[in-house]
């Protein structure tokens, strides 16, 4: 049995706070104990009851340098643990390495840095890079192009690819029967202004086929998106449902033809994976994680970043037959490896090498 610290800068409602639930209901299982410890509480509650949670604080912080003092005194006042979780951040691995050094207990305390995008992502925010990811004993990535990369630069084979779990009973539905008024797109996620949503809305209004849109997500560009939709002429066929706890529930009876990710950059859009559990297929950008799940044609399609005209292309080659639909069978083949007690049983063996 192992002490584990799931260290988490903040929280919102979203993919990563879904798998660090998962992640740690599943630890607490195998009979190991685990504390997730966050840095800065917005009293969302956004975590299992049934899992220890320790707030450290809930006031922002002027440098993120006083995490720091958050976890030394949390350490000091509570113990460590044997096993250290840093995520998402790469800055978050310097923020363990430095707390237990200073307690000189580092060579009883393993520490694990678990990536949830591309580091150069994180470099861009200033939260943490290369230089910190040092200091883990293993660093986990959502693919493998990443896990290798690191590793290259690292010099040592260090980085390692986990699969993120999905939960595959939460994402079925019924699927409806076709319907001659139209095809739906679907977008789940965060409105925000990297999500390129309204490139989304751009395709549609450039497509000769009519397609409509299903919204599920909120943030700081509703207003701006819903603006939009009304500037292209188009605000009839798009639907903001905001944000939905279960949204394949929410979607149950509803007939949605493909989800579409416009996104600039992504760790691994996991909604990906439930859509297509969902029999529903993906139109994407070349991100991280679409780019090595998608096969055109087979169970989805990509398109350029930044080209609506390219999306628009699609949607109409598939509104006039001329691109498949894929079926059902080959969406499931493609997220196989990330069902839940498959992927939970790989991520655990390799944070407790």
């Amino acid at each position: 049995m192992k002490k584990i610290d799931i260290l988490v800068p903040f929280s919102g409602r979203g993919g990563a706070e879904k798998m660090v639930n998962r992640v740690a209901l599943h630890l607490i299982h195998l009979g190991h104990q685990v504390r997730v410890v966050e840095m800065v509480w917005n009293h969302l509650q956004w975590l299992d009851p049934s899992v220890p949670f320790y707030p450290l604080s809930d006031q922002k912080v002027d440098h993120i340098d006083r995490f720091y003092d958050f976890y030394a005194t949390f350490l000091t006042r509570e113990g460590t643990p044997d096993v250290i979780l840093a995520t998402p951040w790469p800055y978050l691995t310097y923020i363990a390495r430095k707390a237990v050094r200073t307690m000189g207990c580092e060579e009883n305390c393993r520490i694990v840095a678990w990536l949830q995008g591309p580091v150069a992502t994180y470099e861009t925010y200033g939260v943490g890079g290369i230089q910190h990811l040092t200091l883990a004993d293993r660093i986990l990535c959502l693919t493998k192009k990443e896990a290798d990369k690191i590793s290259g630069v690292l010099g040592e084979t260090k980085a390692f690819p986990v699969k993120n779990p999905v939960d595959f009973t939460q994402c079925q539905r019924n699927v409806p029967e076709k319907h001659p008024l139209g095809y739906t797109l679907l977008y789940v996620g965060r409105l925000s202004e990297e999500k390129r949503v309204d490139l989304i809305l751009k395709a549609m209004a450039c497509a000769e086929s009519k397609w409509s849109l299903v919204v599920i997500g909120d943030g700081d560009e509703r207003q701006s998106l819903e603006q939009l939709a009304a500037e292209l002429l188009i605000e009839e066929r798009v639907e903001f449902c905001g944000w939905q706890e279960q949204p394949w529930s929410y979607l149950s009876d509803r007939l949605i033809d493909f989800l579409v990710i416009a996104s600039e950059y992504e760790g691994y859009p996991l909604v990906g994976i439930e859509a297509m559990v969902a029999s529903i297929p993906v139109i994407s950008t070349p991100v991280d994680g679409m780019i090595e799940s998608i096969t055109p044609g087979v169970n989805g399609y990509l398109f350029e970043h930044d080209n609506p005209q390219q999306l628009s292309f699609i949607l109409d080659c598939i509104a006039t037959g001329k691109l498949p639909i894929p079926e059902a069978e080959a969406l499931m083949e493609a997220a196989r490896d990330f069902r839940e007690d498959v992927a939970l049983e790989n991520f655990s063996k390799k944070l407790l090498f």
